[in-house]
C-alpha cells in the first residue's frame, strides 16, 4: 500500500512529456517566425524619422537612420540628452538602438522600446497589421494600459520620407 508522501515523490511522466512536447513546439515555432518571414524587416517611417528594423540572431534592433529635423537650434546633431544615464546624453539619436532584449516569444515579438524624446523604456511588442504597416505598442504592466504607434514602410514613398532620405545621404529607395 502506498503513502500520498510516497504517490507525490513520483514524477508524473505523461504530464513532464506533455511539458517537453510544448516546449519543444515553441522553440521550432520561435525559430520559424524570422522578421523577414514576417515582413517586419526593413525601413519604416514615422512621426519625423526613419529606422531600420533588422534582426540580429535572435533579437531584433530598431537603429534611428534618419531624421526630419536632425539638428538642434545651434546645428548640432542631436543627441539622446532625455537619457537617464547621464554618460549617455552625448550619444547621438542618429544610429541610436531603440529595443532591448528583443525576442520572439509566445508567437510574436517582443521586449522593450526606448523613447529618446521622454529618456523612457516601455514593455513593447509588434506586429505588421492588415494595411502593410508596422504596429508597435508600448505599454507599462499590461498591454491594454499601452499606446499603439503605426509605422508606414518606406516604399511609400511620401515626401516627408524622401526628405529625410536626402537629409541622410541614403539612396535605393523612393526612386533615388
Amino acid at each position: 500500500m502506498r503513502t500520498t508522501a510516497t504517490r507525490a515523490r513520483r514524477p508524473n511522466l505523461v504530464g513532464l512529456c506533455c511539458a517537453g512536447a510544448m516546449l519543444l513546439t515553441g522553440l521550432a515555432t520561435a525559430n520559424a517566425e524570422s522578421a523577414a518571414e514576417l515582413g517586419l524587416e526593413g525601413i519604416w517611417a514615422t512621426g519625423g524619422s526613419l529606422v531600420e528594423l533588422k534582426q540580429n540572431g535572435e533579437t531584433l534592433n530598431m537603429i534611428v537612420i534618419a531624421l526630419e529635423e536632425p539638428f538642434d537650434r545651434d546645428g548640432t546633431p542631436l543627441k539622446d540628452v532625455n537619457n537617464p544615464d547621464e554618460a549617455r546624453h552625448g550619444d547621438p539619436i542618429l544610429g541610436l538602438d531603440l529595443l532591448r532584449k528583443y525576442r520572439f516569444k509566445k508567437g510574436r515579438w517582443q521586449g522593450k522600446i526606448y523613447d529618446p524624446e521622454t529618456g523612457k523604456t516601455y514593455d513593447s511588442r509588434m506586429k505588421l497589421n492588415k494595411e502593410g504597416q508596422l504596429e508597435m505598442r508600448g505599454y507599462i504592466g499590461t498591454p491594454l494600459l499601452g499606446k499603439t504607434k503605426k509605422f508606414k514602410p518606406i516604399s511609400v514613398c511620401r515626401e516627408d520620407m524622401i526628405v529625410m532620405l536626402n537629409n541622410s545621404n541614403i539612396t535605393g529607395y523612393c526612386g533615388q
